[in-house]
């Protein structure tokens, strides 16, 4: 699956990166298209997002089998926190229908 940034399913716009960046928040769980307005819903990639947790704690797996001191930790923190941000735009897509009610409509 190669990642590309998340497009509106109403008006066929590809976000740019800040765009997604920006309609990527945590606590909504839909945005607005910059293009046409209309309610996007954010559906989340579950592959991209556990390769990015991954990374997130493979600094404490590696700090058991490496004594790592603490000022290299916090540089591979800062390494993959900022991978992590660069990446996280193409972890998620837009759908015009929010897929939580359309899950519980199928199994319904």
């Amino acid at each position: 699956m190669k990642p590309t940034l998340p497009t509106c399913e109403a008006c066929s716009g590809q976000l740019t990166w800040t765009q997604s960046l920006r309609a990527q928040r945590f606590f909504y769980e839909y945005t607005y298209c910059p293009y046409c307005r209309e309610k996007q819903y954010i559906n989340t990639h579950k592959k991209h997002l556990s390769v990015i947790l991954l990374a997130a704690v493979s600094p404490l797996i590696i700090n058991l089998f490496i004594d790592l001191s603490i000022v290299s930790s916090l540089a591979l923190y800062a390494v993959i926190i900022t991978i992590g941000f660069v990446v996280t735009p193409f972890a998620y897509s837009l759908k015009s229908k929010d897929p939580i009610l359309a899950k519980r409509g199928n199994s319904a």
